[in-house]
């Protein structure tokens, strides 16, 4: 795993942390005894449509895809004690065009897959653990945008001056909703170079 690898740790919940899908393949490595699972939704947060991954599931023994929360999954594989405790396991998962990949980091087969016949656009997604499995994470681009919210009421308007938006990770972010979140950050940061460099010789013209 190269750049922007940022750390993650998931309780006993089964609730999704989300975050924006930083390109149409997420790399990961995590540490569990069970049970670690990944969502992809078109919308941020948790509901229809998605698709959920399952590493690790019924006691560390199979892993699955399964699709708006419905059984039967869609695709599963057996895979006794893909996960550990003892170490972090990488992954990665490519989600594009209604076609999920999921396989092992350092190999190019995948071990899971399957190919959705009514495909919807995924623009973020979620990871959690559960079933008596606490989560260790190392996510490739995890931290490009962070949500929160801000209001006034009662009576009272308010203006706000807010420090580390962060204009250049939101100019991504929204380069890759635009795209169906299909290319990646190294090429948003080119595409970024490339404009500031066009922009200095204009500006050099006309001085």
């Amino acid at each position: 795993m190269n750049s922007l690898i940022s750390e993650l740790k998931t309780e006993d919940k089964l609730e999704y942390q989300f975050f924006p899908l930083p390109g149409p393949t997420l790399k990961f490595q995590v540490k569990a005894n069970n049970d670690a699972h990944i969502a992809f939704t078109q919308a941020l947060g948790e509901g229809e449509p998605m698709y959920e991954v399952f590493i690790g599931g019924w006691n560390n023994s199979k892993s699955a895809i399964r699709k708006n929360k419905q059984k039967p999954d869609v695709a599963t594989v057996e895979t006794p004690g893909i996960l550990t405790e003892a170490g972090h396991k990488g992954f990665w998962i490519t989600v594009r065009g209604g076609t999920i990949f999921v396989g092992y980091d350092g190999e190019s087969s995948s071990f899971l897959s399957y190919q959705d016949p009514e495909p919807f656009p995924v623009h973020y997604y979620g990871v959690c653990t559960g079933w008596g499995a606490t989560g260790e994470w190392f996510i490739e681009g995890k931290c490009l945008v962070h949500y929160y919210g801000v209001c006034t009421g009662w009576g009272a308007a308010g203006e706000w001056f807010i420090e580390g938006i962060g204009v250049g990770m939101g100019l991504f972010y929204l380069v890759s909703i635009f795209f169906n979140s299909s290319y990646s950050l190294d090429f948003f940061l080119f595409f970024l170079f490339l404009l500031a460099f066009v922009a200095h010789k204009i500006l050099r013209l006309l001085v």
